[in-house]
């Protein structure tokens, strides 16, 4: 009898140590009430099995849970509730995710959706990779494998841009302009000179009396003795008699093919090569010569309101020729600190006697 007294006590300790905390009888951490029965433990709060439920969906938590903010919730509830949301489909993220821009993205939909593609190969750009001045990307290993645009500097996908008989390669994008008709050209010098007139710079000689020819760049790097990336060329045969001329007749050759705002800008060197010559200036020192020369170009450009023309004002500033870099940037800084006339007096004074080059 007393073994069988001591085995019920036994058990009735065991239920006590079920219903009950270890330190004692507790409150719910739910509703409150106090504890009496069974109890489930999280963390360092108990609850009433009936009382542990999700606290975004109401359903019972029966297996993992993720406590947040003194809340429970299942891990599928929490997810949906709390975790970051992917830019492009909205779901949430639980994985691996890119941080791009400010916005969070799965890394399958950034790479598959928003990720920049590499011009050349068509892949997402992750890593190392060039960029040029409109924006466009392709992965460091593809740099010296795409076509970039001679006119433009674009790089060019596989499959578009041509490639000219005199190996220069051009975008669709300059093609759609690109000037092959002489009478076209004509009509571009007329509109160059306009604008240099506008600027206060006037030709004496009527631009009916002008050859305008469009030439490869072959003929024209062989006309300017080779080297550099010639885009026209301005030249005068005079014919003399007893020391004297008697007639000068002037050409002006431009590079065919060119897009109509770039040759627009060369027509506007290649005219104030042309009042040089009037104003016997066009000899002297190289760097003023072109300089001054290019400072036309860029004051043509100016007046194009133009991603292109902004492109090729950039390009005139970075050049790093001593010529028609150094000596564009001393020109324009003088044209700009004292106005056309001076400046054309100076280009006068500069370039005025033998050529030098």
């Amino acid at each position: 009898l007393n073994t069988l007294l001591l085995f019920f006590l036994f058990l009735a300790l065991v239920a006590a140590a079920t219903a009950n905390p270890a330190d004692g009888p507790r409150k719910c951490a739910r509703c409150g009430e106090w504890i009496t029965g069974e109890y489930i433990q999280a963390g360092d709060k108990v609850f009433h099995p009936w009382c542990f439920y999700c606290d975004a969906c109401g359903e019972p938590i029966t297996g993992n849970y993720i406590e947040h903010e003194g809340k429970f919730y299942h891990e599928s509830c929490y997810i949906e509730r709390f975790a970051p949301r992917c830019a492009y489909c909205g779901k949430p993220i639980t994985g691996r995710y890119v941080n791009h821009e400010g916005k969070v993205y799965h890394d399958s939909c950034y790479s598959d959706h928003v990720a920049p593609r590499c011009v050349y190969c068509g892949l997402p750009i992750r890593g190392r990779f060039v960029e040029n001045e409109w924006g466009q990307m392709v992965h460091a290993g593809c740099r010296d494998l795409v076509r970039v645009c001679d006119s433009c500097g674009r790089f060019i996908p596989p499959g578009e841009g041509r490639l000219l008989p005199d190996g220069r390669v051009q975008c669709d994008i300059c093609r759609r302009t690109a000037v092959v008709s002489p009478v076209r050209a004509r009509r571009i010098v007329v509109s160059a000179d306009s604008i240099l007139a506008k600027k206060g710079i006037h030709l004496k000689t009527p631009l009916e009396k002008i050859r305008i020819e469009l030439i490869d760049r072959n003929r024209l790097e062989s006309m300017a003795g080779g080297g550099g990336d010639p885009h026209g060329m301005h030249y005068v045969r005079t014919e003399s008699r007893n020391g004297r001329v008697i007639h000068e007749e002037t050409t002006i050759y431009l590079l065919s093919d060119l897009p109509e705002e770039l040759l627009l800008a060369v027509a506007g060197h290649e005219l104030f090569h042309v009042w040089q010559h009037e104003h016997g200036a066009d000899g002297g020192d190289p760097a003023w010569r072109e300089g001054s020369a290019n400072v036309a170009m860029f004051l043509v450009l100016r007046t194009l309101d133009s991603d292109f023309a902004a492109y090729q004002r950039r390009r005139l500033m970075a050049t790093e020729d001593p010529v028609y870099g150094d000596g564009f940037r001393d020109a324009l800084n003088y044209y700009r600190q004292h106005g056309i006339q001076e400046f054309l007096r100076k280009v006068v004074k500069e370039v005025s006697g033998p050529r030098r080059d």
